[in-house]
Order: C-alpha cells, then structure tokens, then sequence
C-alpha cells in the first residue's frame, strides 16, 4: 500500500511540476529550457530518466502526446512487462507499444470505444488526471428541499445539492428572506463575502469582517457599505484582486473565471501569479477542470459573463470538498502530506476546506420517514443539514413477481432484505428469489423501491380536505403557515391514528379529494386528486351492479387498473352508468362518486313503448367532446314521455337547447333549466381571442369549452373544442354561453359557414374510422399551411353515403383540397397533381415542371415526404437547395394569382421520396429505392452454390428484367458464370440503367449443378471392355434404370458405384448410395448376378439434398451380353 500511495504521489508531483510554475535551480540539461519557468522539473526529472529529450532539446513549449505521458508513467512507475492490450493504433513497430501495454495492464490507461488509443493525440490536462487518479472528486448531491424560498424551483436540478449545503453553512443566502434570486448576476462583492467566510470559517451573524475594513487599498471602497469588511480581509490574503486604476467595484457583476479564481486562492493555488497576466483565465479554468470542480456546469456555460447565484454555489460548493494545496518550487502544487496517523500509511490527503472551517461531514447511514436510505451532509454552523436521497435499485408501481424484483434489483438470490410500509417495519423480511410467485409487496399504485438492504413500500390514499386555514400574521409579526386538514377517516388507511393537519401553501377547497402518503402517522405528501366523467362498461364477473370498485376493469370501454388501496365510491357500481372517477399519479382508478349535474344539449328524442310503459329516449352531445345515444330520459323541464312525440322529428321544441342534468341509478337523464346567457347570433374568426356574441365580444380562454352543432337535430352534427387554437372560423345563432372570471366558460352555437382547407395527408394508412350519429368518420393525420408555417393536424373527414362504409376513397399520400359541402359532407378533391421538374433556374429559386409550369419558390415553404404511397414522415428541414431535376413533386399555390403566363408563386413545396419496396424470396429488405429516382444497386447475399432466379421490376406498363452481376468468394466479378456445372459464388449484384418506376422483386434458387440428382445417360464401359453399363429412362414416366451387361467375367456392386461416380454422375455434388437389396432390406455385397437382379437399385441425391433419384439395377446373362 506504501509502495503505491508513493507511486501515485510521485506522479501526481511530477505531472504538476511539468504544467504549473516553477523556479530555474540548475544548468539545463537541454539547449531550449534555459530561462523556461519549467526548467528546474526538466532538470529534476530528466536527471532521472523520468522524462527524455530528442537530439540534445526538449521543446517545452509542445504539446504532450498520449503516448508520452505513458512512457514518462511507465518509468516513473516502473510498470512491469504485459501483453498486447489490443488497441488497433497502437502497432508492435511503434515506438509508444510497450508503454502503452504496460499503462493498460495497470489499469491506468483504458481505450476509446472504437477500440483504439490515439496515442499521438495531444493528451488533455483531464486525461491526464484521470491517467494519475480516476478516484478524485466527489459524490453529486441530488434533490433537497428549498421551498422555503419562493423561487426554489427555478434553481436547475445539476445545482440543487450545492446550493442548498452551502446556504445552510451559512456560506450564502438569499437576496430576502424567502427569495433566492438563483438566475440573477452576483456581484463582485458578495462572492469576496463568500470568500472570507469559506477561508476563515467566519459565519457568525456578528462576524469580525468589520475589523479588515480600513485595510483595503481599493480606491472605491466608500460605497462598499457592509461588503467593506470582507472585500479588506480577502484582499489582504491575496484572495482577491481589483483591477490594474486601483478599484475594486464591489457593485460590479462578476464572471465564472473571476469566482473560479477567488475560490481557487482560498484553496492555496495562484502562489506564482498564474491568475494574471494575459492567460489568467486559461489557467482558471485548467485547474477546475483538473479538481472537477465544473464537472456539473454545462458545457455551454459562458464562464466570462456574469455569474448566477447559482453558479456560484455550483462552484463553491465543489471546491470546499477539494483538498488544500502547498507549493514548493520542487514539486509544484501539492494536495497529499505526510501522514501522522498511525495507520501504517505514508500519505494522506489533504484537509478540505469544508472538513477545515465548517466540519462538513457526510453520514450515510440515515434514512427517510418512510425507511427509505438517505445520505445526510451535516456543519458545525448549527443543527444544521441536508438530506440526499439513494436512487433505489429497483422501483415498482404494480404487482411483480419474486423473479421481476430479482432481475430488476440484480440483487444475489437468498439476500434478505428488512422491509418497510409506510415507515412502519412491520413485515418482517424479504428474501431475494428466482421464481414465478407474488412479491406480494409491490401492489397496484403502491411505490417499492428495493435497496440493497432493504424495500420500501409507499403507499397512495384518497382524502378528503375538511377545512382549510390561511397564513396569518399576528400584531407581534409571528407569522402562522397555512394548512389544511383532512377528514380522519382515510380511504383505505389502517396505519397509525392519523395527524390530519398539513402545512402547504398549495390553494385547496373544502370538499377536495387529495392524494396523500403517509409516515408514522403524518401526512408526507399531498396533490390533488384528477378526475373525470366515464362511464363504467366493465365489470368483474357477470353482475350488472357492483359494490365494490376492485372490481371495475373499464371505463369508456378502456381497459384501467385500480389502486389497492382504492375504497370510495357510491354503495353501488352500475354498468352503462357515468361516474367521476378519480386516479392517483400512476393513473389507477382511486375512487369514484356520482356525477354531479352537469351540461348537454338533447340532440334526437322520441319515444317507444317499453314492457307497456311509454319511455322518452334520446341522443346527448356534452362540452367534454363525449356523446350518447338512446339513453333514457326522465324529463325535460318538467316534461315526460307522455308530452313528447314519438317521432324525432316532431319534437324540435326541444333541440338547439343546452340543458343541466342529472342521471339517476338506473342511467335515465332528467333534464333541466341550465340558466346559461343567451344571444340570437354569433361570430368567429380563426385564431382570434374573442367571438362576438350580439355585437359584444366576448373572450374566450385556453380553458373555455366550446360545443358547435353544424346539422340540425335530429340526428345533428356536433364538433367540441377546449380553446380557441384549433376553433375554425364561423357564423352561427342560438347561442348559449357561461361566463367565469371574465371568460367563456362554456359556449354552445348553431354554427355554418366552415372553411376549405388545403392539406397533405401523409399517412392514408394509419387512420381510424368510427361512428357518429349512426355515420362513419375517419381522422387523418396531415399538414397545413398556417401562418407561412407547416402546422401538424388531424382532419376529421365524414363518410358520404356513396362511400364504402368502412373505408374511404383517399388511396394514396398527397396534397387535398377539402370543403364542407351542402349536406355538411366533408367533400375532398385531388385538384393537385404531382409533378415532374424538368428544369431548374436561378439558384433553385424557379422551376419548370413536366406540364411547362414555371412556379416561383422566392417565398415557398419546402418539405420532404419518405415513405410509402400510402404512410410516410415529412422533414420540414428541406429546402430549395435539395431540390433536384430528379425531384417528383406536390406544389400548393393560389391558381389566382397567376404573376405571368404559366408562372405562378409557389405556397408550399413537397418534394416526393416514395419508397419502392425490395424483396428477395418475398420478404423485404432494408435497401432504399425511391420512385422515379435512379436505381440503386441491390446486394444479395448467396450460398455457395445459389443463383438468381428471378430480378425484375413491376409498374402500370409491364415488367423490366434488371441486370445481375456474380461474386465469387473472393469478392471478384465472375466473367463466365455456369450455373449447369456449378460455380462457387459468394453474392449478386442486381442493377439497372434507369429510374425505379415499380416495386423490384427478386428470388433465389439453387443451381442446376446443385440441384440434380439425376445421372447421365449414356452407355459406359467397366475396365475391362466387354463389360458395360447403361443408364436409362423410359419415355414418358418416371422408371430409370441401369442395366450391367455382364461378358467375360464378373462385376460387383462395389464396381458398378465405383464406375457411375467416376463416369455417369450428374454433377460432382451429387451423392451416390450403395446397391440395396429390397428383399433382403439392406446394402447389397457382392457380385450382380441375374438372381439378384429384380430387387437391386441405387439412390442418387442432389448436392443440396432436396431431391432423389431411384435407379433400378438390371443384370443382363453373360449371353445376352456377348450376343
């Protein structure tokens, strides 16, 4: 341990030594370092053969390489011999190779991710220190508490540990008591206040600043005021300097290199000047990126403009954590000193000025209320500390099986872990284990988190507030913090006897449901409760009704999850019923309760006869957006079913009218009076804040609910809207509206006169068609010009009754014009065609296309459609530039304003990349073809023995076969490629002269050589000549046989396989069995004689076994072979 806390000193000293300022103490070695501020290190350490010159100079002016720094550390180390480390730039010819294998076998140099070391790159300061140490720096402080200042949020996530240690040492504060003003400058003045109290550990409220105010020498210092103190003490200590007409201006702002180097002093650097002269900020900023103290500024962060509050902390806080350094002239600055423990260590590091001043410790070892581990930072500056919390191993929401918690937590099986419910230990332990049964402690909308020696469960409750108190102050100023109190009785709580008071200054109502956690009996958290109308249409089992909301399973026909702990609702469920339901921040169902009365205008009414009762139905349209339809009506106003008609239509009385509801148990609506505003007539224009209502305006929210009927009832049209971003322009009359706080809150119109719009619809594919009103409608997505912007929308396009019912007749991508027609149709029409440039003029900036259009694009708006012809992606990034006289092409313009003969001012521009798919053996690849753009060559890979069977590519007009190109297994072009004998070949190459006009189709097959497993035939001779042998098939079937003419002498099967491999083999991959007997069911040995002849036969396959051949075996008498 000795041996390696001196290496690692010696290293460290001698790396500063070679980057920071040093005295000249001896004649240079070298002819180039005399008078150099390094000279007395080179010296040093080139007399021990730590560092090496070249021909008699060491340019100490240039650059270090990786690869130097590694030789210096692997003599300075004496690094032993290793293996290659397997870096591909660093070669055994190089003269760099040993060293860099000895640095990596010691841990101390690792490579880049594509495997290399760049080992003649000039090595970085940050290199460099990570070379010497990886281990320097400290841990990240995450996510205190500072809503104790107004503005605690707005300090971003990367600052909030630092700041919040620092202000409760008393090193900062706010600018008020309750505002910390994190994004505004810091001046000059209060970052030397920061100072001296860092330094000195000064942080009494009555501090001795005061005695150091006459010391300054700073020419400005009679408006310093209270800052006057601390500015003295700190310039005195040579921690600050002013500036070179003798002022300091405390009122200035301050930059990050100008905090950098204060803060820098007090840690004991600048001891030859370094932050002067010309390079003062270079030299900052190289010593806070060697002690990390900007690991968590942003890359981005200007360190010479002003300084935020916190930025400061930032900075502050990292560098009272890094140890104090001495200075020598020998070894530079130095952060490690003899050790006088008695722990058999020879150094030790450095005191920080955290640990010096402020006694800052951190203690691990805490917990949260609920049990969960924290890690708790603690000053001497009072009962004073700061809370991080550890980042679980694993965290869930819903119920897990014992191997989901093992796998996520990648904890050992067996481990056992205590566990903790809401703070209360009272489950005993958790065993860590592999196998498919219930946690049974993560739940549904329960928080468990597993630690390594423990989990943590969290429960969510429904509560009601019951009262609710505002901040007061009394007439002494002792100030009283708002709260609110909760009905005791909490839903599905069963812990300690609650403490239902809260302090919040969150706004709540009486009669509020909220969610809360609880520990040890005290509300930790509290947010409210969302909602929303839904009607309940799925249920547990095959009852109706329900009395219990653990049973619920789907809302508006959605599937939902409920809370575990979930126990408010009405005493009875009903399906087909509407309830408000309420969800907890996971988005289970909590709680549900009757909806109270609400708003929606009776679109159908009629009556029918029902078991002998006449009961009213009707259609409802609601602000929400929701509808429904044949639901039961009570009454309207008073009314029933014995004073409505029973056709529809004879009741208009009742329609264009917003009512108030109530919906009974059983789902049936009574309808009444609303009291909303009423006006004869209305107005609107597209984009506008405000709708005239009579001649008044009337303004409308982002909140305001706007229902408008565009087809009489029955049976209307209805379209909803929240806000006014996406309300169409229009005129209508039976206006019903609310106000609330000066706004529209709800509004209700007869509406006509909708707009045309022009849009691209590029996806025809992913739509959804559903039904309104008994007709269908189908959402598209698409692009429309607004503003000189290409905006995304959705358009809602209704069905004709002349369409199929379930489809529409959009069959491709493109650029529509579509309008409402007569009958409240959405009508759309194709008047856009695409188009073929065929000329380019004037730096992209005009066109000529295929119909001799020319179209100005001074002023049009460009986009890239890639896709399909029926699904695609649009870039808005595209431009005149990246178009091409290959550019196919959809041009919006205003056919209006013809400028010139057959010019027109192009809107909007959407240049066509159409994929063409590409198949091989029907499935599709990855290659890009793009219509009507050059071909692309297409690359398939091959068997040994594959070729193409098929290449070609379709359109309207016909099939063209594209070219095909052989590889052999080298990657070389195959001249004369012959797939009969068989040609090794590795891949092909498919190719064509022309633009892509269809889809391109390819298939592979084996070669012929490859696939024949038939033999030749042809008569053969055995050695001797009078014996032969014949291979033959009958015309017109499928029976081949070989017939042996046996003539002076015999012939075994042995020789008849020998003879047929070596004479009537198909192809040389072909297989040739034994002779079989099928009497005797096995390989037949011996001679053929005409005994045997009847039951013998050959198989013969092809080379890549798919197809067989049987061959009969016919002996013929030695006569009738000598006849």
């Amino acid at each position: 341990m000795k041996r390696k806390l001196l290496s690692i000193f010696l290293a460290f000293a001698m790396s500063v030594s070679l980057l920071t300022v040093g005295a000249s103490a001896v004649e240079p070695t070298y002819g180039d370092i005399a008078g150099h501020w390094a000279e007395a290190s080179i010296d040093r350490w080139s007399g021990h053969g730590i560092i090496q010159g070249n021909n008699g100079k060491f340019n100490p002016n240039g650059q270090l390489t990786c690869a130097h720094f590694a030789a210096i550390l692997a003599r300075l180390l004496k690094l032993p011999a290793a293996k290659d480390a397997g870096f591909s730039d660093n070669t055994p010819d190089a003269w760099h190779y040993d060293a860099i294998n000895r640095c990596a076998a010691a841990g101390i140099l690792k490579g880049n991710l594509n495997g290399t070391v760049t080992p003649n790159a000039p090595i970085t300061r940050e290199r460099a220190m990570v070379m010497l140490g990886r281990a320097l720096g400290i841990e990240p402080i995450e996510n205190p508490d500072l809503t104790q200042f107004t503005d605690g949020a707005q300090v971003a996530s990367y600052a909030r540990g630092m700041l919040a240690a620092l202000i409760r040492a008393g090193i900062v504060g706010g600018v008020t008591a309750d505002q910390l003003a994190p994004q505004n400058n810091i001046t000059r003045a209060e970052v030397a206040t920061i100072i001296y109290r860092i330094y000195t550990g000064d942080v009494a409220k009555n501090d001795k600043s005061g005695l150091y105010a006459s010391y300054n020498k700073f020419t400005d210092m009679a408006g310093a005021g209270w800052a006057a103190g601390y500015i003295g003490y700190c310039s005195n200590a040579e921690l600050v300097k002013g500036y070179p007409n003798g002022t300091f201006q405390p009122s200035g702002n301050i930059t990050g290199y100008e905090v950098l180097a204060m803060i820098l002093r007090a840690v004991g650097y600048d001891k030859n000047g370094e932050f002067t002269g010309a390079d003062w900020a270079l030299n900052v900023a190289k010593y806070a990126e060697q002690l990390h103290i900007l690991d968590n500024v942003a890359k981005t962060t200007n360190l010479g403009a002003p300084a935020t509050r916190e930025l400061v902390s930032e900075i502050l806080f990292r560098a009272i954590n890094v140890p104090m350094v001495t200075y020598t002239a020998a070894f530079g600055y130095q952060n490690v000193g003899l050790n006088g423990d008695k722990d058999g260590k020879l150094f030790q590091n450095n005191v920080t000025l955290g640990k010096k001043n402020f006694d800052l410790k951190k203690d691990d070892k805490t917990a949260d209320k609920f049990g969960r581990p924290t890690i708790t930072w603690t000053y001497k500056t009072g009962d004073e500390e700061t809370v991080i919390a550890v980042k679980p191993l694993a965290t869930f929401t819903e119920p897990a099986k014992n191997c989901e918690v093992y796998d996520e937590s990648g904890l050992a099986k067996n481990t056992k872990l205590d566990v903790y419910t809401n703070s209360e230990k009272k489950d005993g332990t958790y065993v860590i284990a592999d196998n498919k049964e219930d946690s049974k402690q993560a739940m549904q909308g329960r928080l468990t988190e597993v630690y390594k020696d423990r989990l943590v469960n969290v429960d969510t409750y429904l509560a009601e507030i019951t009262k609710t108190v505002a901040e007061k102050t009394d007439a002494k100023g002792h100030v009283t913090k708002a709260y609110v109190l909760v009905d005791k009785d909490v839903y599905g709580y069963e812990g300690k006897t609650l403490d239902n008071k809260f302090v919040t200054k969150d706004e709540y109502k009486v009669d509020d449901l909220v969610l809360i956690t609880v520990a040890d009996g005290e509300i930790q958290s509290m947010v409210k409760a969302e909602n929303k109308g839904a009607v309940l249409t799925g249920v547990l089992g095959n009852r109706k009704t329900i009395d219990d909301i653990q049973k619920v399973t789907e809302l508006d026909k959605e599937d939902v999850k409920i809370n575990h702990t979930a126990e408010y609702q009405p005493e009875e469920l009903t399906l087909g019923k509407t309830y408000t339901f309420y969800f907890d921040t996971y988005g289970n169902v909590i709680g549900a309760e009757e909806l109270a009365s609400n708003y929606a205008v009776l679109d159908t009414l009629y009556t029918d006869t029902v078991k002998g009762v006449d009961t009213a139905f009707g259609d409802l349209y609601f602000f929400d957006g929701e509808s429904k339809t044949d639901v039961t009506i009570n009454e309207v106003v008073g009314d029933d079913a014995g004073d409505f008609e029973a056709t529809a239509k004879k009741n208009d009385y009742y329609y264009r009218t917003v009512y108030s509801y109530t919906v009974d148990k059983d789902g049936a609506y009574t309808l009444d009076e609303s009291r909303f505003y009423r006006g004869e007539e209305a107005s609107y224009s597209s984009g506008d804040k405000y709708i005239t209502v009579d001649g008044e305006r009337l303004q409308l929210s982002k909140d305001s609910k706007i229902l408008l009927q565009t087809k009489d009832s029955p049976k209307g049209t209805f379209a909803q809207y929240t806000g006014f971003e996406k309300l169409p322009s229009f005129r209508g009359e039976d206006v019903q509206f609310t106000i609330v706080d000066g706004y529209v809150d709800m509004i209700y119109v007869y509406a006509y006169e909708l707009t045309t719009r022009t849009v691209f619809l590029y996806d025809v594919e992913g739509y959804k068609t559903k039904w309104n009103d008994g007709k269908p409608y189908t959402t598209f997505k698409a692009l429309e010009l607004v503003d000189d912007k290409l905006e995304e929308v959705e358009i809602d396009l209704y069905i004709p009754e002349d369409w199929e019912a379930n489809g529409h007749r959009i069959p491709v991508v493109g650029l529509y014009e579509i309008t409402m027609s007569s009958d409240w149709i959405w009508a759309v029409n194709d008047k856009y065609n695409t188009y073929a440039v065929t000329q380019l003029d004037g730096a992209n900036k005009r066109i000529r296309t295929n119909d001799g259009l020319w179209f100005n694009l001074d002023d049009a708006i460009v986009a890239k459609y890639e896709g399909t012809f029926t699904k695609g992606e649009v870039d808005q990034e595209w431009t005149t530039k990246d178009l091409t006289e290959q550019s196919i092409l959809f041009i919006q313009y205003d056919e209006t304003k013809n400028k010139t003969d057959d010019t027109y001012d192009a809107l909007a521009v959407y240049d066509l990349f159409i994929n063409v798919p590409v198949t091989v053996n029907g499935k599709e690849t990855k290659d890009v073809e793009y219509w009507y753009k050059d071909f692309n060559d297409v690359t398939v890979d091959l068997k040994e023995y594959e070729m193409i069977d098929t290449a070609k590519m379709s359109d309207d007009e016909g099939v063209e076969n594209l070219d095909i190109t052989y590889y052999d297994l080298d990657g070389k072009e195959i001249k004369d490629f012959d797939a009969v004998k068989g040609t090794k070949v590795s891949k092909a190459v498919i190719s064509c002269n022309d633009v892509v006009t269809g889809p391109i189709e390819i298939t592979t097959k084996n070669q012929p050589a490859y696939a024949n497993a038939k033999l030749v035939e042809d008569d053969f001779h055995f050695d001797k000549e009078s014996q032969t042998f014949s291979v033959y098939t009958a015309p017109g079937s499928d029976y081949h046989t070989i017939i042996v003419e046996l003539a002076g002498g015999n012939v075994s099967a042995e020789q008849l396989v020998k003879e047929i491999k070596a004479q009537a083999q198909g192809s040389i991959f072909q297989n040739v069995s034994d002779v079989y007997n099928t009497r005797i069911g096995d390989v037949f040995e011996g001679n053929l004689t005409t005994e045997t002849a009847n039951d013998l036969f050959i198989i013969v396959t092809s080379g890549d076994g798919k197809t067989t051949t049987q061959y009969a075996v016919q002996v013929m008498p030695e006569e009738a072979g000598n006849n």
